[in-house]
């Protein structure tokens, strides 16, 4: 005989089964926590010093150099920079710093700095060939930028912004932008304050006379000629 609580109405539906507790899954760390070795290779080839010997050696002298030049031994800070182009010649940037000791050295040396930044433009692509990234875009847009120092520290304001200008199209950075703009305000306060000097203002008569003066002979001459040419 059937256990009666072992006997199930006609009607009634059958218990459903015990659900089985689900285990927590276990989360999964981000894909840019997680391990790699690929990641690992990468990081370890940054750390690396890929620079050659010579390289090494002739930043070690540059940054001497930039040390004596913050502390205005510009005659110091040249020599080391001259060590370091001896060591590496087709490198930009130790031209560069050189040709900044000799802007602060003086308007004795500008025609040197201009004469030596023009040489390492037309050299650019010689020395990028010897020396890959030694003339890279932005190590020429400081030569452009030395060169327009120059010009700006000489009142050749227009020479000045054309270099900015070239600065630009080899690097466009808002450093040389600025500098652009000061440049600019610079040459309309400079012709400002010559307009304004008495003595270039009579200087300025003198000329506009003498245009003039021109200007009437010339009227002179051409109707002389339709005078002739009438007869």
């Amino acid at each position: 005989m059937a256990h009666p609580a072992a006997i199930q109405h006609p009607n009634e539906r059958p218990s459903p089964a015990p659900k089985k507790k689900e285990e927590p899954k276990k989360e999964e760390a981000p894909p840019e926590a997680r391990p790699r070795e690929s990641c690992e290779r990468s990081v370890k080839l940054e750390s690396e010093d890929l620079r050659s010997p010579e390289q090494k050696e002739a930043d070690d002298w540059k940054t001497k150099g930039n040390e004596l030049y913050k502390k205005k031994q510009f005659k110091e800070a040249l020599e080391m920079y001259d060590k370091a182009i001896a060591v590496v010649p087709d490198d930009i940037t130790y031209h560069n710093n050189r040709n900044a000791v000799l802007i602060e050295m003086g308007a004795e040396h500008f025609d040197k700095v201009i004469k030596s930044c023009q040489d390492l433009i037309d050299r650019r692509y010689e020395i990028n060939s010897a020396n890959p990234g030694g003339a890279s875009f932005e190590k020429v847009a400081k030569v452009f930028q030395r060169m327009a120092s120059v010009y700006e520290k000489q009142n050749k304001y227009d020479d000045a912004i054309a270099m900015y200008n070239k600065a630009l199209t080899e690097d466009n950075n808002r450093s040389t932008r600025n500098s652009l703009r000061e440049c600019e305000r610079a040459k309309e306060k400079h012709e400002k304050e010559a307009y304004l000097d008495p003595a270039k203002s009579a200087k300025r008569e003198e000329t506009g006379s003498e245009r003039m003066k021109v200007r009437q002979a010339e009227e002179h001459r051409e109707k002389g000629n339709e005078f002739f040419k009438a007869i």
